[in-house]
């Protein structure tokens, strides 16, 4: 059907089938016509065909092929869109599934996202509690000092109580220059990072705290970690100074190295020296024209020779015994005036028999009219005393030697303090080079030893060091000229029972006569040569002497002799000891007096010989005074039978 107007011709199709309507649609358009749609028969009544007209010029035929024509094109219109159909059908359905694929690896990359921001969460919270509990101090803050985050390590380290508490203030504050903050601020904006920034930071309470610093600026942020390294700084400084000290400990014994090899050089002298004088003095004794006074100072040379060798040998093993550790101390009652007295009335005879008139010497004491005691080792302090009086008889020519003590507290008060002994002499002086060295314990000194003075001669190292073992300290005052003082201290009780001067008066200061005549004196010596000494230093007292040569001919001549009075008794002898025979002796007789002569003069060693069952002991070499007065001393105490 053609709606045909006066312009053009129209055709109206009423479908409500769209795939219909839309191949008609398409063929009639083919044709050129214009072509309206409606889904309805309503609907095509309703349009307007006022003043329009229909006309039909078509002939049957012309219908019939227009229809044959319209169905054909309607068929293959119809063909290809069922195959569009089909091929939008399997398009929607490959949407769908690559939909659904996609959807599946959404959801996929969805759970991955949501379990890495689980981790990131576990991380982040791991993160904190490490940062929380690191021992060093770490803190974020903003590059004009606004402190954002700081752990519990920083908070202690700076001895505040809450983070809050640093978060109100500047960093600035936390140093303790602040201008400082600016030096690192300055290096991180020139290198964005700083490692090992050593600074002094300030704490809540006023404390000093050397921290290292390594710090980063991102931006405006700046992030970093600090290390108190106060405790290090201490320990590095103490290890520096024993490094230093270890140094010095070791020069110190380098030089101690050399002074000891020449010391060692230097003895070796010093003892050929009176040793080739004994040799040689003995060899001229045996001249049979020799005249009695050339042998008289013949024989006062050995003594002297042999009393120096004998010195220099003990000083020798003092000092391997002080190098050991291997002294020890046992501290007594002993009474000061007394032992002054006694060295006065020895070093008088000293200076009388040096042919010196120009020399006089004098005694000072704090108390003069009461003795007193101190807890010391007597043998040792009076040792000391003979050393300093003997070098001040040699170094003085001429001029006054005075030697005493002072008491460094008030003892009627009852107070406790010091004894300050001195001596002091118009030497000619000693020069500062040798009185800085005088204490070596290797510096060699030409000191001689002096005969009847009462024990041997110690020198200025060994002197220093058994005062320090008493618990004093020695020093020197000297000039070239002026002479010299030497001072030392010892401590002192002042509750300690002085002594009256009845009983200071009971204190014999000059040797009475010893008689021997009649008495029968064992000796049990194994060197011949020392019996020989023995035999001529008491010959002129006229007693009957024994001798046996070992401990068990000691004990056996003992036994058989009943009228022996005292004994003499050497502790090293072959067959049986010294301390085997005296306790022999001892299990049948508690009372015969024994006096045993022996090389050991340490405090320790002749304790040790008194608790063996001795009464006494001399030392080697023995001196016919000391000898004496010892046998003098046991045979007054009535233990004699």
């Amino acid at each position: 059907m053609t709606m045909k107007t006066e312009n053009n011709n129209r055709v109206v199709i009423a479908e409500d089938n769209p795939t219909q309507d839309e191949y008609l649609k398409f063929a009639l358009e083919k044709l050129g016509m214009k072509v309206s749609r409606v889904t309805n028969g309503h609907e095509a009544l309703e349009i307007d065909l006022q003043d329009h007209t229909y006309s039909n010029d078509l002939s049957n035929s012309q219908i019939l092929n227009l229809l044959f024509s319209f169905y054909d094109s309607v068929v293959y219109k119809n063909a290809e869109l069922k195959e569009k159909e089909y091929e939008l059908r399997e398009t929607n359905d490959l949407l769908l599934r690559k939909v659904e694929q996609r959807k599946k690896e959404l959801n996929t990359q969805l759970d991955k996202i949501s379990h890495a921001e689980t981790i990131l969460k576990n991380l982040e919270e791991k993160y904190r509690e490490l940062v929380d509990n690191a021992l060093a101090g770490i803190f974020i803050s903003t590059l004009d000092g606004q402190v954002l985050q700081c752990n519990k390590a920083f908070i202690r380290m700076l001895e505040y109580n809450s983070p809050e508490d640093i978060m109100t203030l500047k960093t600035s504050d936390l140093y303790e220059d602040p201008t400082q903050r600016k030096s690192l601020i300055k290096k991180l904006i020139e290198q964005s990072f700083v490692r090992e920034y050593e600074e002094n930071l300030l704490s809540k309470k006023g404390k000093i705290i050397h921290a290292i610093i390594n710090a980063r600026v991102e931006g405006e942020t700046v992030s970093g970690m600090v290390i108190d390294v106060s405790e290090m700084v201490v320990a590095e400084t103490h290890l520096k100074e024993k490094r230093e000290q270890l140094i010095r400990s070791r020069d110190k014994a380098e030089t101690s190295e050399k002074l000891k090899t020449s010391f060692l050089a230097n003895m070796s002298n010093e003892i050929l020296s009176p040793l080739d004088s004994l040799t040689g003095l003995s060899e001229m004794l045996k001249v049979e024209s020799l005249p009695g006074t050339a042998m008289k100072a013949y024989c006062e040379m050995i003594i002297e020779n042999g009393n120096q060798l004998a010195n220099i040998v003990e000083n020798i093993i003092d000092v391997a015994r002080i190098e050991s550790g291997d002294v020890s101390i046992s501290l007594f009652e002993h009474s000061i005036n007394k032992m002054m007295l006694d060295l006065y009335v020895e070093f008088e005879q000293v200076i009388a028999e040096s042919n010196n008139p120009g020399v006089e010497l004098k005694l000072r004491r704090d108390i003069k009219y009461e003795d007193f005691s101190i807890q010391t080792e007597h043998f040792r302090l009076k040792s000391i005393l003979n050393s300093l009086l003997i070098n001040a008889v040699r170094d003085t020519e001429q001029g006054v030697i005075e030697f005493g003590y002072t008491l460094l507290s008030d003892h009627k008060a009852g107070k406790s303090g010091q004894v300050q002994f001195y001596v002091k002499h118009t030497d000619r002086g000693i020069p500062k080079e040798e009185l800085d060295q005088i204490f070596n314990r290797f510096r060699i000194s030409n000191v001689s030893h002096h005969k009847d003075t009462g024990g041997a001669h110690m020198g200025f190292p060994l002197i220093k060091a058994y005062i320090e073992l008493l618990g004093g300290k020695i020093w020197i005052r000297s000039e070239p000229g002026q002479g010299s003082e030497i001072y030392f201290t010892l401590p002192f009780d002042s509750n300690r029972v002085f002594a009256t001067q009845d009983e200071m008066n009971n204190t014999t200061l000059a040797e009475d006569h010893v008689n021997l005549k009649g008495l029968t004196i064992l000796i049990a010596e194994d060197v011949s040569s020392n019996y020989e000494l023995l035999r001529l230093l008491l010959s002129d007292l006229e007693p009957r002497l024994i001798w046996a040569r070992n401990g068990r001919e000691a004990v056996d001549l003992y036994n058989s002799e009943p009228q022996i009075d005292l004994i003499l008794m050497d502790l090293r002898m072959p067959v049986m000891t010294g301390h085997e025979a005296i306790d022999e002796i001892r299990k049948v007789d508690k009372e015969i007096p024994i006096i045993v002569q022996t090389a050991f003069t340490q405090e320790e060693d002749k304790a040790e010989i008194l608790e063996a069952g001795c009464n006494g002991f001399i030392t080697k070499p023995i001196q016919k005074k000391v000898l004496l007065d010892e046998i003098k001393k046991q045979l007054s105490q009535g233990v004699a039978r």
